[in-house]
This record gives C-alpha cells, sequence and structure tokens, in this order.
C-alpha cells in the first residue's frame, strides 16, 4: 500500500504546475506571421497590402507591429506570393 501511494504521489507532483491538471498544456502557439496569416486569408484579403498587413497585426496581437514585426510578417506572405 505504501507503494502505490508513493506512486500516485509521484504521479500528483510531476502535474502539479500543469494549468490544466493534465500535464498537456506545453503546446505552443503559432508563430505571429502565421497567425497573420490565417487571419488575412480568412477576411479575403490576399494578396494583402502593407496596411492590411499592419491592420491584421493589430487585431491579432492587440498592438500596431513595429517595423521589425511588419517586415518579419511581410517575409512570411512573400514566400506565399500573398503580398502586393
Amino acid at each position: 500500500m505504501n507503494t502505490m501511494r508513493t506512486f500516485i504521489g509521484g504521479i500528483s507532483d510531476m502535474f502539479k504546475d500543469s494549468t490544466t491538471g493534465t500535464g498537456l498544456d506545453a503546446v505552443s502557439q503559432a508563430p505571429v506571421s502565421a497567425r497573420v496569416a490565417e487571419n488575412l486569408v480568412d477576411a479575403g484579403l490576399t494578396p494583402a497590402t502593407t496596411k492590411d498587413v499592419a491592420e491584421s497585426f493589430a487585431f491579432v496581437v492587440g498592438h500596431a507591429p513595429d517595423e521589425l514585426e511588419l517586415l518579419d510578417v511581410e517575409a512570411f506572405l512573400l514566400d506565399f506570393d500573398w503580398l502586393q
């Protein structure tokens, strides 16, 4: 019986820091550039203008992109020929 308590205690210690209690919350979020691209495709704005990209970025992330963030997303969109 003591061995069983030790085993169950070890399992519960392993998941105590888990947000969901399952240990499965390690899945990372998609990159910002991919989420912006998905938003643009959903809105039917491809090929997109720089203004479209900036507005979509602000919608997805919650703040206007700085120059490097905008360039990163535009480079991603260029790979798919989705930028005007």
